[in-house]
């Protein structure tokens, strides 16, 4: 199971699918053997659902790429926000833009929001990684490419240097594809561009 899972979370578009029932056949293998941990086993083969390539969040750092489990994006009060979990890990977008675009990371826009990415290893914790220096200065960029109202789905890309502390870390090649999105009810024109 742990090989299994191991080659799954190093999914990619192209392989996803296949990965994905490859981990989900040694789950079922794992329900018979152990029967004790019926429940636990039995929650994370439902979580896979079936295995399909409808919506993907994956971004690389730490020469490793972290795919999530689950995503989704809301827009609400003038924000969209973009999260991707994979059990206690999380990465969390929020710009104060809702429609799409290109669109930079830590700095201080004109109405004084700073757009944000951060990374939370363990969200039992205090730890995090965030693209935000002293609103100065550029830590990233995130390019909304599509927000389809009629299927309610959002895709883009996205890369940043998050802060943690003194230190440093890079995330490269962020991709959200095909995500569910949800959003408060609202009325808006958009008026000379």
């Amino acid at each position: 199971v742990d090989i299994a899972l191991n080659i799954f979370l190093d999914s990619d578009s192209s392989n996803f699918e296949e990965n994905c029932l490859a981990y989900k056949a040694s789950l079922e293998e794992q329900l018979v053997a152990c029967p004790e941990a019926f429940d636990q086993i039995l929650e994370q083969i439902n979580d896979l659902n079936s295995c399909e390539y409808s919506s993907f969040f994956q971004v690389d750092f730490d020469n490793d790429t972290y795919l999530s489990l689950s995503a989704e994006a809301h827009i609400g009060n003038g924000q969209l926000t973009i999260t991707g979990r994979r059990d206690n890990e999380e990465f969390e977008i929020i710009l104060h833009q809702t429609t799409e675009g290109t669109y930079q990371l830590g700095s201080t826009d004109a109405g004084g929001n700073i757009n944000t990415a951060s990374y939370f290893p363990d969200t039992t914790s205090n730890e995090s990684w965030v693209s935000v220096s002293d609103g100065n200065e550029i830590m990233g960029e995130i390019t909304v490419s599509e927000i389809d109202y009629s299927n309610l789905r959002i895709s883009g890309t996205f890369s940043f240097i998050g802060l943690n502390n003194n230190d440093t870390k890079s995330f490269t090649n962020g991709i959200f594809l095909n995500i569910p999105l949800t959003k408060d009810d609202d009325f808006f024109a958009l008026f000379d561009g």
